[in-house]
């Protein structure tokens, strides 16, 4: 069982202009010790070896007061761990528990904030516009910025999915399948991201406990083929248009054909060929959890015969 105690440290460093120092909370577990600072500072010296500030000191048995009563809030939340929870848990990660269980809102997880957060580190543009409209459509939706993710359950968002496509968002325009598609995907991304950061399963301990998406159906998409034929891919190529931007636009086109279906961006950072062949990664791979990038190459000769 982790053991809990009041104390000071009265080294130099540890010493505030005014002589006083931070009483903290040592907990001690797995035999490791971690120190959680408290609000109250006094001179060291009015520390017992208790754990209790002497008698001597103003306010003293208010402050002892305070303290015990903190110290038994982190006994009560190590109890409802439970043994077989907190021996497998090291000082470092239960300190962390207590801080974090001990806030007033710890049961709340502000699903909006948490949302923005990623949004906020979010590198990649179409991704971060993704999420953006998705949150800012179910905030409108729910009529309020703060919103508990014990709030977003399957009945409240298959009520959104139905406001989306018969009435619509703040535009009262109803929704396509595929709009509705893409704003549930989004919501469900960052739900998930929001389950793995308040889930410990180190702890055990899994404060959004529910999948609110399993239970909806989120409108199913077909994709519309965006293939072309032999045909109209000659055409495009042999065409002569009538002003320069319309000749340019074709060269660009059968360049990023002949190049494999190379992106726009992926074309403009195009380096040179080395050794008879044209080398890119798609930058649309390139993300931070993307370890699966792969190499093209073209044989820069080879474009001559095609078509």
């Amino acid at each position: 069982m982790a053991t809990f105690k009041a104390i000071v440290f009265s080294t130099k460093n540890h010493i505030k202009n005014d002589g006083t120092t931070n009483i903290k909370i040592r907990v001690y577990h797995n035999e490791e010790s971690q120190y959680i600072p408290t609000e109250f500072y006094l001179p060291p010296l009015y520390m017992g070896k208790n754990g209790e500030v002497q008698e001597d000191y103003p306010e003293a048995d208010l402050i002892n007061y305070e303290l015990g009563e903190l110290i038994q809030g982190y006994r009560k939340l190590v109890i409802q761990l439970g043994t077989h929870r907190l021996k497998n848990v090291n000082c470092k990660d239960l300190k962390e528990y207590l801080t974090q269980a001990s806030e007033p809102d710890y049961e709340l997880i502000d699903f909006v904030a948490f949302s923005r957060r990623i949004i906020a580190k979010t590198k990649k543009k179409n991704t971060l516009n993704w999420y953006t409209v998705a949150i800012n459509s179910l905030v409108w939706f729910y009529g309020k910025q703060v919103i508990d993710a014990k709030e977003i359950t399957s009945s409240k968002l298959q009520a959104y999915i139905e406001q989306l496509t018969e009435s619509g968002g703040q535009n009262k325009k109803p929704f396509e399948p595929g709009a509705v598609n893409n704003y549930l995907r989004a919501l469900r991304s960052l739900f998930n991201k929001c389950k793995l950061k308040y889930n410990d399963d180190n702890l055990d301990i899994i404060r959004i406990q529910h999948d609110p998406f399993v239970k909806i159906k989120i409108p199913a998409v077909r994709r519309k083929r965006k293939n072309i034929g032999i045909d109209e891919i000659k055409r495009i190529r042999d065409g002569v248009f009538n002003t320069e931007r319309e000749n340019i636009g074709r060269d660009i086109f059968m360049m990023m054909f002949y190049l494999m279906g190379i992106n726009i961006n992926d074309l403009f950072l195009l380096k040179p060929p080395k050794r008879g062949r044209i080398e890119y990664e798609r930058s649309k791979t390139n993300t931070d959890d993307n370890i699966h990038n792969f190499l093209l190459s073209i044989n820069n000769h080879a474009q001559r015969t095609w078509l």
